[in-house]
């Protein structure tokens, strides 16, 4: 089983979009779409990471998360899934930089 390890610009990201969703839907929604992010990301993402798209322009994986609006965008070796950010599935994914994500 990889390890999971998300970044600090993953982690603002997930706020700031749940902080947003917790104004309009409430918090039952915000919660069951965060528990939906961490299973996608502990039970499929970490077992099958494959299982998503690759975006060849930035070098990157990407998987929708089903039931959310969200996508993840990461990374992956034999040993390790790297999580680098969440984005709305209507963002634009060329305005991304994956050179500047925080893992400090």
């Amino acid at each position: 089983m990889r390890s999971i390890r998300v970044s600090r610009t993953y982690l603002a990201a997930l706020h700031d979009l749940l902080a947003f969703g917790h104004t309009r839907f409430g918090r039952a929604v915000v919660d069951e779409k965060r528990k939906r992010i961490s299973d996608v990301i502990r039970n499929v993402l970490a077992v099958y990471p494959t299982i998503g798209g690759f975006d060849e322009s930035h070098g990157i994986h990407f998987h929708a998360v089903s039931g959310t609006p969200f996508v993840l965008l990461y990374d992956f070796d034999e040993a390790e899934l790297r999580i680098h950010l969440v984005i709305h599935r209507r963002a634009n994914r060329s305005s991304v930089d994956v050179a500047n994500i925080d893992w400090r």
